[in-house]
């Protein structure tokens, strides 16, 4: 089963990853612990993808008002130049073309899963992609500074898979870490993560729009769920959260709002913790949401995720590692591979709530380095996805679907190119990536 390029993780970085190196005339095996492609979006099911653009990110909400109620919008409402485009952009298209996508002139883009699923395993058949599902990598093999192979258990039981490059998209630097890469988790002052949270989907909802905004009953809603805590109705303090609706199921809305807070997702103990909380939180909330928001008076639970939704862990320390302030000043790097334009978004990590948002100018974005994919230490490994070289906060902004799929497709697309050119990760010319980048449409 040895194949030049080999990918740990078929989340969204994974996928794209896949495709790219494929693409680039690689021969591409892909692991998936799970049994579909997507991660988060399809396995965590949160459904909703974005930004793709640089618009104004406090206008999302009401753009989306003002469609649905038919209103015309402004200049200074309509979303703004789209800067993630390339192979997410592709996926994308594919899924309006099915319509399993809403239109993207809203901002953020809700995503059928079902049929994310399908497209995202036609795309890389189509390709030549190998996928492997049901496998999980527990250690490497290590040549020197290099990996030689992967350990990886399955039905099978466990084998060894050598490769000549390796990418690691698992979410919580994995690979990085059986390979002795070094690795930060969490907040510098104390090493504590974000909050974690499990989706569930409702059905028999019954609202205008693609996301549930109305203001008021949101409001009256929430005091509520106060009074219901404060009678013993359930065991925490709720909120109502983000809700969207998904294309093609009707009354059918992703929820995010439950949380757990210290949580270290790298603990199996603290897991276990986090999934049985939060499914009975899951359960809670949507008796509460049935009970006191309009809209969800015929509601009913269809579905608990079967992944948990989380937002960090582990990162690798690499080459450059990416800052808060890189962000916050739209750096352009000399070395890019991609944009993205999401705000810092911390979700804290020990007690309820949502540190202050911090946002891009409008119009404003900045660039990914490609030196956050070279990890220190290993040479023939390259890393994707939110586990790549940044610290705490700038993680926040970086860890959204969309940019996964960009550092994805940069990773896929250099380890194809290190086996053209007979270097490793760290020796491609930049140029040579970035110009192939952008024959593949990417805005770098």
């Amino acid at each position: 089963m040895s194949k030049q390029v080999v990918i740990a993780g078929g989340g969204s970085a994974g996928t794209v990853a896949a495709l790219a190196a494929a693409r680039n005339g690689a021969q591409v095996l892909l692991l998936e612990r799970g049994e579909c492609l997507g991660g988060v979006a399809t396995s965590g099911a949160l459904s909703v993808w974005g930004p793709f653009d640089d618009g104004d990110r406090l206008l999302d909400w009401d753009r989306d008002g003002r469609i649905e109620a038919g209103q015309p919008l402004t200049p200074e409402m309509q979303v703004g130049k789209r800067i993630i485009k390339g192979i997410p952009e592709e996926i994308l298209q594919r899924l309006t073309d099915a319509g399993a996508a809403t239109d993207y002139q809203y901002g953020f883009i809700p995503v059928n899963p079902e049929t994310l699923k399908l497209v995202l395993e036609d795309m890389l058949l189509e390709c030549g992609v190998e996928i492997l599902y049901g496998t999980q990598v527990y250690d490497v093999v290590r040549a020197g500074d290099r990996i030689a192979a992967l350990c990886i258990g399955n039905k099978r039981g466990s084998q060894q898979l050598p490769g000549e490059v390796f990418i690691d998209t698992t979410g919580d630097a994995d690979v990085a870490e059986f390979a002795g890469v070094p690795t930060e988790t969490g907040r510098a002052s104390d090493g504590q993560t974000q909050g974690v949270t499990m989706v569930f989907k409702l059905g028999g909802a019954n609202f205008a729009g693609r996301f549930y905004q109305l203001r008021e009953e949101i409001s009256q809603a929430e005091e509520r769920f106060t009074e219901a805590y404060q009678r013993g109705e359930c065991t925490h303090l709720y909120k109502v959260g983000c809700i969207n609706k998904i294309p093609g199921m009707s009354g059918v809305v992703a929820v995010n709002t439950q949380h757990s807070y210290n949580i270290n997702a790298c603990d199996p103990k603290d897991m276990q913790k986090a999934i049985l909380q939060g499914r009975r939180q899951c359960h809670e909330i949507a008796a509460l949401m049935k009970k006191y928001l309009k809209g969800f008076e015929q509601s009913f639970l269809l579905e608990t995720a079967q992944y948990l939704g989380i937002r960090e862990t582990r990162r690798i320390t690499g080459k450059y590692v990416f800052t808060r302030e890189d962000i916050l000043s739209a750096r352009e790097f000399a070395d890019s591979i991609g944009r993205n334009a999401y705000n810092l978004d911390i979700h804290l990590p020990g007690a309820p709530g949502i540190g202050d948002p911090i946002f891009l100018k409008p119009g404003s974005s900045y660039s990914i380095p490609y030196s956050v994919l070279l990890p220190q230490k290993i040479h023939n490994l390259l890393v994707a996805g939110r586990c790549i070289s940044s610290t705490h906060e700038a993680q926040s902004s970086l860890r959204i679907m969309p940019c996964c799929m960009v550092t994805g497709q940069a990773a896929g697309t250099a380890a194809a190119l290190c086996l053209q050119y007979g270097c490793l990760p760290g020796e491609l010319p930049i140029k040579v990536l970035q110009a192939k980048l952008r024959e593949q449409k990417v805005c770098l």
